[in-house]
């Protein structure tokens, strides 16, 4: 009698600004940091193992400049165009960022050209002065607009949204996975995870997730749950100075069965988000060889 085993599959969901890129190649950048995090601890990568990264870096800018070009909104921080929404979403997210980094109201107004504040979305020199105070963070004032425009878009607009997570959905199969989700791409994850109960997940892994973030947890999809195809649990992994991530996960969702935070990664990238340094965490690659076992 023969017994056939399923082969283990990784599934690798990648965040914003990945446009222009060659998929294999940014592949082979995950893999390599992941690597890295497993010699740590003595750990080699499994030999039957199946890697996926879905690609869907060129769509989602071509969707969100087609998304800018119809609203007519160029840039948001810099001429306070777009929607009312979008201009709250915005400077929420940023007052946030400063909240958590610990920026005093005197290092803003360091930044500020204008008359008497009045802080709010009505108060445009206010916000400028709140991106550039973050300008030094290594999430510039042009990354910070990028950033939450992109993932505004596809927390609002269905038609950028639906076709994402058509690209990520189209590399299940019936074969069991361990999905790494990281920053946008764990929105994408959890989305996709969510509506899909038929899929065979052991475990959800999200790193640098901005998930906890109160302007994008308005957003999400409600009421939020753990997804039912996970059967191991959520790991969410997150470096305290990395502003996309801020703050752990359950805390804000709630969930049942809860998401495991941990806080204690050091992120060795430039802006503190950069997938290199989750993946060759040693406890983040640990977390992901443990799952595949």
């Amino acid at each position: 009698m023969k017994i056939f085993l399923k082969m283990k599959r990784l599934i690798l969901i990648h965040g914003r600004s990945q446009q222009g890129k060659n998929p294999d190649v940014l592949k082979s950048e995950w893999v390599t940091a992941f690597k890295r995090g497993l010699e740590y601890c003595k750990l080699t990568l499994p030999e039957d193992l199946e890697i996926i990264l879905p690609y869907y870096g060129d769509l989602l800018i071509n969707l969100v400049n087609e998304w800018k070009s119809g609203k007519g909104s160029q840039d948001v921080i810099s001429r306070g165009a777009g929607s009312s929404d979008e201009l709250a979403f915005t400077f929420e997210f940023m007052e946030e960022m400063v909240e958590n980094v610990g920026i005093k109201n005197e290092e803003v107004l360091a930044n500020f050209e204008g008359a008497a504040i009045e802080r709010g979305i009505k108060n445009w020199p206010w916000v400028l002065a709140l991106a550039r105070t973050l300008d030094g963070t290594g999430l510039g004032e042009g990354s910070i607009s990028a950033f939450t425009r992109d993932v505004y878009a596809y927390l609002t607009v269905p038609k950028i949204q639906k076709q994402v997570n058509d690209i990520v959905f189209s590399t299940f199969n019936d074969e069991p996975a361990v999905v790494v989700g990281h920053s946008l791409g764990s929105i994408v994850g959890y989305d996709v995870l969510r509506s899909n109960a038929n899929f065979d997940v052991k475990e959800y892994i999200t790193v640098g997730s901005p998930m906890g973030i109160r302007s994008v947890i308005d957003k999400l999809i409600r009421p939020f749950e753990m997804p039912s195809c996970v059967k191991s649990g959520w790991f969410n992994a997150y470096d305290k100075k990395d502003m996309v991530a801020l703050r752990p996960v359950q805390p804000s969702l709630k969930l049942n069965p809860a998401v495991t935070d941990y806080d204690l990664v050091s992120n060795h990238t430039s802006n503190k988000h950069g997938i290199e340094g989750y993946l060759d965490d040693p406890a983040v690659a640990h977390r992901i060889y443990r799952a595949l076992q």
